[in-house]
């Protein structure tokens, strides 16, 4: 029977003593010996937030997970808050409110870091960085037009977007157009008698909205035309 096992991760040979259990095996014994195994847990743990650090308000040894994580939107770097969590929420400090947890990736950020809901006033639950993912990018020339022409903000933008699913209001279909290989935002539509804004649009339906005059019975007529006419 064999007293020796060669570990693929140190490549060496070693006691099997020097093997952790894994009933899945065959031999019964895991493939990496225990030293390696728990230099991989170790490595794993110090990425997802598992190595130590103390609080000063309670002077616990705690996780870095336990304490609200900062990171750098420019180099991505990390720093953890002097004081946990349970303390922060104990303490109520007055950062507290400035800060949220996205809800797509996890990660705290500051307030001016998620889109405001203009009526409710309360924030987006993802932060800008998730939300501009599902969504075309909006340009800095593109928001100067939105508060020029419309008097609104890209937030109130991205909320009437999440509420439409970022699809035209019309045709429920995303903009197919598209300048540098990016697809181009959907356009505001509004009441050019009051201003109001009443959703967004892609390029074909306000087009066409634009060609019918936003009159109401000559869209009627067009849609019994193309009911009568068109749908074979």
């Amino acid at each position: 029977m064999a007293t020796l096992k060669l570990c693929p991760a140190c490549n060496a040979e070693k006691a099997l003593s020097d093997f952790g259990k894994d009933s899945g095996a065959k031999d019964g014994l895991s493939s990496a010996c225990k030293l390696c195994l728990a230099e991989k847990t170790r490595k794993y743990r110090s990425q997802v937030g598992y190595n130590r650090k103390v609080c000063i308000e309670c002077h616990k040894t705690k996780y870095t997970k336990d304490f609200h994580c900062f990171e750098n939107p420019q180099n991505g770097e990390r720093r953890y808050a002097s004081t946990c969590k349970a303390c922060d929420m104990q303490q109520n400090r007055q950062y507290l409110p400035q800060i949220q947890e996205c809800a797509r990736c996890g990660k705290v950020k500051f307030l001016d870091q998620f889109y405001k809901n203009e009526h409710s006033g309360a924030h987006f639950t993802q932060c800008k960085e998730c939300v501009n993912k599902k969504y075309p990018y909006i340009p800095e020339t593109h928001r100067k037009h939105l508060l020029d022409v419309y008097g609104i903000t890209e937030d109130h933008y991205m909320q009437i977007l999440e509420e439409q699913g970022g699809v035209c209001a019309i045709c429920h279909q995303p903009e197919t157009r598209q300048s540098n290989g990016k697809n181009l935002p959907l356009i505001v539509d509004h009441c050019h008698t009051t201003n109001v804004v009443r959703g967004l649009l892609c390029f074909k339906c306000n087009t066409a909205l634009g060609f019918l005059g936003e009159d109401l019975e000559r869209a009627i007529s067009l849609l019994t035309y193309v009911e009568d006419r068109c749908l074979w």
